[in-house]
């Protein structure tokens, strides 16, 4: 019982420090955003990649 409460607060701490740190990142005016169209279509093309590579099509 010890053991998974001290892995709960190490994951709290963990996750409270990567809250902080996207806050930190967007509120930096030198951050480049990435529009949501273009997400989607790095992600479409990283999905056909991947789709690809398990058909035994591209190693």
């Amino acid at each position: 019982m010890l053991k998974r409460t001290h892995e709960a607060a190490e994951h709290d701490n963990w996750f409270r420090e990567q809250v902080k740190q996207g806050l930190n990142e967007a509120d930096d005016p030198n951050t480049v955003w990435v529009s949501h169209k273009l997400a989607k279509q790095e992600m479409q093309c990283q999905r056909e990649a991947l789709q690809a590579r398990v058909a035994g099509k591209v190693k």
